[in-house]
């Protein structure tokens, strides 16, 4: 359904107004008005929503393909890397250049693994410590600082109390 003219030329107006920074406020600016913006309001918050959820839709169906078409080429680059794998053993090549790139081979890393860390550390603690990292972090504590100032009404050093900007939110009716 096409919008009315007038709709359509209030909506470019609007549209224009919008790219300033601060709306200009009128003296007469009444209730009517507010209810009149109110309703502009929940109306665009619900577009809003809605372009949201369109491409959250489309965001997760675009995922669900790039998976699938990962999976399906990977396939195909792991089944010909095992046949230039396979040739390479035979042959007793390291390096093989082809025209379209160069394969090597490159014997697999050796790495530790530990199935329980927990009993690691269990069998280990103070027996063998230099076989276990100790991390200790340390941050300043702002709900701890906040709790403070407002208990001695005072601001500890190499800190500042800001405050935010003031908001004005809107929900809308359901």
């Amino acid at each position: 359904m096409e919008a009315p003219k007038y709709d359509r030329i209030v909506e470019e107006l609007a549209d224009e107004a919008y790219e300033l920074n601060e709306p200009e406020i009128y003296a007469e600016f009444a209730l009517d008005d507010a209810v009149i913006n109110g309703q502009l309001i929940a109306d665009w918050q619900q577009d809003l929503d809605e372009v949201k959820e369109t491409v959250k839709l489309q965001r997760e169906r675009l995922t669900r393909w790039a998976e699938a078409e990962e999976e399906r080429l990977q396939k195909r680059i792991n089944w010909h890397l095992r046949l230039v794998q396979q040739y390479m053993a035979r042959a007793e090549k390291k390096t093989l250049k082809l025209p379209a790139g160069t394969a090597k081979r490159t014997a697999g890393r050796e790495k530790v693994e530990i199935a329980e860390p927990e009993r690691f550390v269990e069998l280990h603690l103070g027996d063998n410590d230099d076989l276990l990292k100790t991390k200790i972090e340390v941050t300043p504590d702002k709900k701890a600082i906040m709790g403070y100032i407002k208990k001695e009404g005072e601001i500890p050093n190499g800190c500042d109390l800001v405050r935010g900007d003031e908001t004005v939110s809107f929900k809308a009716s359901k």
